[in-house]
């Protein structure tokens, strides 16, 4: 003690019978009449029923903020699905029903099969949305798991599409839904690719101890203005929900997608994945 500057501090000690015991132990300087310091007094408090509690209280805002979250993401899900299903899909019904319509006043085979060609496409439009509020309501539900890349990719390659994959052990902490993204990104390239042959499946270590793992194909690419807005609800020439969902999935475990290709040369969807969430 410098100063007549006051120690205070924790320690844990082994009582007699085995359990340990926290103490609070506060010391001060002793000094005599001539103001010369002669020793300390010193405090020793025992304060383990009140770390207990404390612990408890840690631990209960801890469970309180998980479950708080939970139904944060819950009602999110909930809000979404409801949208789909009342804005999306009744707008769908409304185009399906309304050529359904035209066909019926129709005068010729021609324009019947026009009108018909259109419900179709409303028709599918629905099944896919359906399909989407289906694998949306699985997201979250079970715990992230370990999976290995190169076993994903071997699982959802079409055949149509040549896959160099560079992915070795790779391996990542996802949602169990990881294989729904790797199907996506094939599905967009095929869908959108337009002249997409080859896939490609690479990564490489980042400088803040992260890993970016690229999806790229030699298809058409994505224009510039679009790259952040392909992976909102409801853009693209589809549903507009194939990338949403692979956002959301990749983000239950705080893995992030962007679109870094450039227009005319293909696609290439970055996936930056954070230390600890990926083992090579």
């Amino acid at each position: 003690m410098r100063n007549g500057e006051i120690l205070e501090g924790e320690t844990d000690l082994a009582r007699p019978c085995g359990r340990e015991a926290t103490l609070m132990i506060r010391a001060s300087p002793l000094y005599d009449r001539e103001g010369r310091r002669v020793g300390a007094i010193e405090i020793i408090r025992d304060i383990t029923e009140s770390k207990a509690m404390e612990r408890e209280v840690e631990h209960h805002v801890a469970e309180l903020f998980q479950q708080t979250n939970r139904l944060a993401i819950a009602n999110k899900k909930l809000n979404l699905l409801n949208s789909i299903t009342r804005h999306d899909a009744l707008n769908q019904l409304v185009v399906l029903l309304g050529n359904l319509s035209f066909a019926e006043e129709a005068r010729d085979s021609q324009e019947v099969s026009k009108y018909l060609s259109r419900v179709k496409d409303a028709a599918r439009r629905i099944e896919r949305q359906i399909e989407f509020t289906r694998d949306y309501a699985e997201l979250g539900v079970r715990a992230p798991e370990w999976q290995r890349i190169s076993d994903i990719i071997r699982s959802t390659a079409p055949g149509e599409v040549s896959i160099e994959d560079e992915s070795e052990d790779l391996a990542v902490y996802a949602d169990p839904m990881l294989t729904r993204v790797f199907a996506g990104l094939m599905d967009n390239t095929i869908r959108h690719g337009e002249s997409a042959s080859r896939v490609s499946v690479r990564y490489w270590l980042d400088e803040n101890r992260g890993l970016t793992l690229a999806w790229e194909d030699d298809g058409i690419g994505v224009p510039a203005g679009e790259k952040e807005q392909i992976f909102q609800r409801g853009v693209g020439k589809n549903t507009g929900l194939g990338l949403f969902l692979i956002r959301e999935i990749l983000g239950i475990t705080g893995i992030t997608i962007a679109e870094k290709g450039e227009h005319g040369k293909g696609a290439r969807f970055e996936m930056h994945v954070p230390g600890g969430v990926y083992r090579t």
